[in-house]
């Protein structure tokens, strides 16, 4: 049974526009590449449906007589190397024909159609001379017949490497290395940006996709790939900013930024992307803001430590909605604003049933930062003030009792 958090997550998902390709958009993660089917299984781009189902066969061979999952030789060779199950649910995928034309549009392409078996850059790949195939597919690219497959094939090598290059630790990297790794962004990004105008290249995609499936994949969902495709390429810089930041990369989560801004239309994309990588955190702070209201009415004694939590969820979000959307006020940053206004509205009904004016006033200036709108601000700034006043006469009355005691 689906989740609260999964079922507002899906209907997030079904506001988009019907022009978008949610295939592609499903698969592009930051680990697009890492589950690709043709890298897992080390099957062809070619495969046809019967070689898909021999394989699976023999997959199941192996799963019965307990053997380990096969290894192939190639480029960008997976570490750890994929399970015997991930294999199998790969060449699954393959067996879809709009999930394997997604996977078949970030693979490698012969230059030839139909020749992957004997394409020099390509049997290349296989044997790990990934110089001598960047070096024909150099030579290609300014070839107008095979211009497009080579461009489509340098772009995806260099996503390849800047995937692969991403950093793990707990900081930035140092400077120069993170200037290697925009620049192999910038040299895969630019080349995908041009092929989503090139008409020969999406030419050899309807070509793709007439060999997987006439039917099903019709020119309209080639269409609608081509459409998407500058947004699924935005997500996976997005998802991947949202990590660093998370983790503490600051430089790094902001120079992928930068390169969705520094894309046609930039800015406008910038928005969708993080709207989709934010979906999860947005429906579960949705739902904690619901969770809160419901233990402030039924037990406001209670109210404070529910806010406590509600807080803990909230305030890491905020420099990360900054780092997509600016300062400035933006739709999505509302939520916060929500945020705010229930712990006051909580926060008072604690306050009145236990008179706690000191963890109201702390909390209410925790919750402070999050107000976007000027009255939400106002509203808090007040509040903290009267409590502040009533802590104070609160003093002063002690003092007072404190002095008639002692006369």
């Amino acid at each position: 049974m689906p989740t609260t958090l999964e079922i507002q997550t899906e209907q997030i998902a079904r506001t988009r526009r019907p022009t978008e390709c949610e295939p592609l958009l499903h698969a592009a993660t930051k680990d697009l590449l890492r589950n690709n089917s043709f890298r897992i299984t080390g099957l062809p781009l070619d495969a046809t449906p019967r070689q898909v189902a021999k394989h699976l066969a023999k997959l199941a061979q192996m799963a019965e007589l307990n053997l380990a999952a096969p290894h192939h030789a190639a480029v960008f060779a997976l570490n750890p190397p994929p399970t015997l199950d991930q294999i199998r649910e790969a060449a699954q995928r393959l067996s879809d024909p709009e999930k394997r034309l997604v996977d078949e549009l970030f693979w490698f392409w012969p230059c030839e159609p139909g020749a992957a078996a004997s394409d020099p850059a390509l049997q290349a790949l296989a044997s790990g001379n990934a110089d001598a195939a960047m070096k024909t597919w150099a030579t290609h690219e300014t070839n107008p017949t095979t211009s497009a497959a080579a461009m489509h094939n340098i772009a995806l090598f260099w996503q390849l490497t800047a995937t692969e290059s991403e950093p793990a630790n707990a900081t930035d990297p140092e400077l120069p290395q993170q200037q290697t790794l925009e620049k192999h962004w910038r040299r895969s990004l630019d080349r995908w940006e041009y092929l989503t105008s090139d008409e020969k290249f999406w030419d050899m995609v309807n070509a793709h996709a007439r060999r997987i499936d006439e039917t099903r994949l019709t020119t309209g969902f080639v269409s609608r790939m081509r459409s998407t495709l500058p947004l699924a390429l935005a997500r996976i810089n997005a998802e991947l900013a949202l990590n660093h930041a998370q983790d503490g990369r600051k430089a790094v989560a902001k120079m992928h930024v930068q390169l969705i801004k520094d894309a046609t239309n930039g800015a406008a994309i910038l928005d969708k992307a993080a709207d989709l990588v934010f979906a999860p955190t947005t429906a579960r702070l949705r739902a904690h803001i619901d969770s809160t209201r419901k233990i402030a009415q039924e037990n406001p004694e209670a109210a404070a430590n529910a806010v406590r939590d509600l807080l803990a969820q909230a305030s890491p979000t905020a420099p990360l909605f900054n780092l997509f959307y600016g300062a400035a006020q933006h739709t999505p940053k509302d939520l916060l604003d929500e945020v705010a206004t229930t712990c006051i509205g909580c926060l008072v009904s604690y306050q009145k049933k236990t008179h706690d004016n000191q963890g109201f006033v702390n909390l209410l200036q925790r919750a402070l930062p999050l107000a976007q709108a000027p009255e939400t601000r106002q509203r808090i700034e007040t509040n903290i003030r009267t409590a502040k006043e009533n802590l104070a006469y609160a003093e002063l009355q002690i003092g007072r009792a404190s002095c008639r005691e002692r006369v």
